[in-house]
């Protein structure tokens, strides 16, 4: 995978923090950040079926870091808390005008959709990324981080 242009909002809350990389994981700019249980971070993926999703979602990643040789901890990551745009799902779970102010759920490190169970056979659970803002064109801006989980 590469890199992605992640396009944020202005004007609204705006943080940034570092967080220790996870053992052997390389996280590319762009992408949807989350910890893990022991609190390191790493690119967000789905929970398999049935699982608790035990991931939490903490924002942006804003620079490329490659831990792929390393021990939990290595490295640290700054991650961006804010509002940015994500694609969008296609197939059947789209965010549109009428789900703003809802929550959103991950299906990769790139994509929204509107609920947790994702639909290619229900073979893995999503893990909420944050609350819809607004949808576009080109994808859907949602508030993503730990402030806007709850």
């Amino acid at each position: 995978m590469a890199e992605r242009n992640t396009p944020r909002r202005t004007g609204m809350i705006d943080y940034v923090e570092a967080y220790d990389v996870a053992a052997s994981t390389k996280m590319e700019a762009g992408k949807i950040a989350a910890l893990n249980t022991s609190g390191d971070a790493k690119e967000y993926a789905p929970a398999a079926a049935g699982s608790a999703g035990d991931e939490i979602v903490v924002g942006r990643i804003e620079e490329t870091v490659d831990n792929s040789n390393g021990s939990a901890g290595d490295l640290k990551v700054r991650v961006r808390i804010g509002v940015f745009r994500w694609n969008n799902d296609t197939t059947g779970k789209v965010a549109t005008k009428a789900h703003i102010g809802d929550a959103v759920y991950g299906t990769d490190s790139e994509t929204i959709q509107t609920d947790a169970q994702i639909q290619a056979g229900g073979a893995a659970e999503a893990t909420k990324v944050g609350r819809l803002v607004a949808v576009d064109s080109d994808g859907a801006w949602v508030a993503t981080g730990i402030p806007f989980l709850y």
